[in-house]
């Protein structure tokens, strides 16, 4: 699949980034322990391509996205782009992002990885949920904690957490100057027409998923979501 971004643009740099790359990216990175700390490889990616488009800016994409159209339109409109995903639900994806160097709303993102949602959420916390954070914290009574399991992550690092942190990000640059170039959140068929739930067609019905609009295609291969250990390529 990474053959059709190199043909449809031919003048861009490609980088396949490894686990060889983390000393690399992580030097001095405020990033660096969060890391560490993570115990799957799916949070691992997830944080590491935050820094990356922090450190170095351009165009992430996970290896299981196939591209359809040039993109080199759209980084000359946009500071920073992501695609709203096709999993029966508001979401985010954080599979295709792209984003200027020390972009502000990478920033913000980076800066509330392992932060509790409940506090820099604001009035989108639900009210249960800040109980049980106060209590998790208080000396008084054990409360249970979602310490694991593919949930953990996606709320943690992956896409649910990427969605609050963007959505709150945006609304606290909404009167400010910090975004002086546009942002663009695109539609589903941009870079989503393949549901999940699809993800298991042929080929060939695949491709029928695609819309005139439709820029790439997420195939959702999921290799995190296997029992055996995923691949750490990015």
């Amino acid at each position: 699949m990474m053959d059709m971004w190199k043909t449809m643009h031919p003048l861009w740099e490609y980088r396949l980034w490894t686990d060889l790359d983390v000393e690399d990216v992580f030097c001095g990175s405020s990033l660096r322990e969060a890391f560490m700390e993570a115990g799957n490889p799916a949070q691992k990616s997830d944080i590491m391509r935050l820094e990356i488009l922090r450190k170095f800016g351009g165009l992430y994409v996970d290896v299981d996205f196939e591209c359809l159209k040039p993109f080199d339109h759209l980084h000359h409109i946009y500071s920073f782009f992501c695609g709203v995903s096709n999993v029966q639900a508001f979401e985010l994806n954080n599979g295709l992002v792209a984003a200027c160097p020390s972009h502000p709303l990478t920033e913000f993102v980076c800066s509330k990885v392992s932060c509790p949602w409940v506090e820099w959420g604001a009035e989108d916390v639900e009210p249960a949920q800040r109980v049980a954070h106060l209590l998790a914290k208080s000396t008084f009574c054990e409360v249970p904690t979602m310490d694991g399991g593919k949930g953990f992550f996606l709320a943690t690092t992956g896409p649910g957490f990427f969605t609050r942190a963007v959505m709150r990000g945006l609304d606290e640059a909404r009167n400010s100057s910090e975004l002086e170039s546009p942002v663009g959140i695109f539609p589903t068929e941009f870079f989503y027409p393949l549901s999940n739930v699809l993800r298991n067609l042929p080929s060939a019905e695949k491709v029928l998923e695609a819309r005139p609009s439709s820029m790439a295609m997420h195939h959702w291969c999921r290799t995190w979501w296997a029992d055996e250990e995923p691949a750490t390529q990015l």
